[in-house]
């Protein structure tokens, strides 16, 4: 595949899990980068600062990925769920029988279809959407699907709470756990993301 935002000619592959098959049938949570200087693809509407009073708004842009992800659906791939978000694109999919070519491959297909409608759309073809390749979780059987929904899906909230409640994302020091002290910094959305793995050690200051 050509850089971002060129017609796909091949796999979108880049580094992946190494010895992972991705021609094999798995679910996969896919995020999708804005390219610097590329028009956002949505906006955020905030009625007020709860899950329910945030949505998303897609602009030219969201609507033409909106119309190619809803394409997007074949026989070999289903999209479970998809959030367009200001400047990235987060979908769950499922890779229901064995692919001919390698994820990235289709992956590819989509971008480029999506920038060939944009700059169609636009009569400018040097338009560049997307940055080059893309970012996956593999969902594992120990994953909750259900929880990887709700992530996708309150993507919006986050970034509301984001940028109208900075002071939850502060760093902070001193912070005392287990009679240590460390150095923090994060938000509790953290503890509901559904990809956590444990760590073999942690550095802190006594």
């Amino acid at each position: 595949m050509k850089e971002a935002g060129k017609r796909a000619s091949g796999p979108s592959v880049g580094p992946r899990k190494q010895g992972h098959d991705y021609q094999a049938p798995w679910k996969y949570h896919i995020t999708i980068a804005k390219a610097d200087g590329c028009v956002p693809f949505s906006e955020l509407v905030v009625k007020d600062l709860s899950k329910e009073g945030v949505t998303l708004r897609n602009l030219p842009l969201g609507q033409v990925i909106w119309r190619q992800i809803r394409l997007f659906q074949q026989k070999e791939i289903k999209v479970y769920q998809y959030a367009i978000m200001p400047d990235h694109i987060h979908m769950l999919i499922h890779v229901r029988q064995r692919l001919a070519r390698h994820l990235g491959y289709y992956i590819g297909i989509l971008k480029a279809a999506v920038v060939d409608e944009w700059r169609q759309k636009n009569q400018n073809p040097d338009l560049v959407v997307f940055r080059s390749n893309y970012h996956d979780r593999i969902v594992l059987p120990e994953h909750d699907l259900n929880t990887i929904f709700q992530y996708i899906r309150q993507n919006p909230y986050r970034l509301a709470v984001r940028k109208f409640r900075p002071a939850f994302f502060r760093r902070r020091r001193g912070v005392i756990a287990c009679g240590r002290e460390f150095m923090a910094y994060g938000n509790l959305f953290h503890l509901r993301n559904p990809f956590k793995y444990p760590l073999n050690s942690a550095s802190c200051r006594y």
